[in-house]
């Protein structure tokens, strides 16, 4: 009947959108770590789940809860560019290129390099070489394609810090030790999440037939 209809069309979400889009937004109010350098600032959980919610549903999603935030923060260029970046890592996680995985990484070095900060510790952004070996020798792993997306988010978000908030030379000195511990443990979360979510839609996928059938 009409109403039916209109409630399997696409003027609705499905379920496991609805199912994706709570999991997002509970790892958004999920802390994991602190930034080094900041007692305000941390990371969430976003950062393990966002790049396997932008695989399986899509990027609209991340836009919407993050443009939801947008009247509610003080430095919104700062944001608008955290954010991006975070949504534009999370994006490339299943869409490895020579692009996401080789000049953006070499565009960020230079790029840090050249601030006056940054020259201090140049040697801080020798990280991001890691993305562009892993795209050369493990870019079919899905873990190294996890990686590749942690350290392309690192970079970008760096830079954030970097430009907008002129964080000094001590403290990205003090960040060098936890990084790779950082990265790895990202990109297992990625892996994790994509792994959880995998399962569970295959799971509503054949709940969903033995309910029509």
């Amino acid at each position: 009947d009409w109403s039916s209809d209109v409630c399997s069309s696409d003027l609705f979400p499905s379920h496991d959108t609805v199912f994706g889009c709570i999991s997002l937004l509970i790892s958004h109010f999920t802390h994991f770590n602190w930034i080094i350098g900041s007692f305000s600032a941390h990371f969430s959980c976003m950062h393990l789940v966002l790049p396997a919610f932008i695989k399986h549903f899509g990027i609209l999603g991340a836009v919407l809860l993050y443009g939801s935030h947008l009247l509610k923060v003080q430095n919104i260029l700062a944001f608008v560019a955290a954010k991006t970046g975070m949504i534009y890592s999370g994006y490339i996680y299943n869409r490895i290129s020579f692009f996401n995985s080789v000049i953006v990484p070499a565009a960020s070095i230079l790029l840090f390099i050249v601030h006056p900060i940054g020259s201090a510790v140049y040697f801080y952004s020798f990280y991001w070489f890691i993305p562009m070996i892993l795209f050369v020798f493990f870019r079919k792993h899905i873990f190294a394609q996890a990686l590749i997306s942690a350290f392309v988010a690192h970079a970008l978000g760096s830079l954030v810090w970097l430009y907008c908030y002129q964080l000094a030379a001590p403290y990205w000195i003090a960040a060098m030790p936890v990084v790779l511990f950082e990265r790895c443990l990202i990109a297992l979360g990625i892996v994790a999440t994509d792994t959880v979510y995998s399962s569970l839609l295959a799971m509503i996928k054949q709940l969903k037939a033995r309910i029509i059938s």
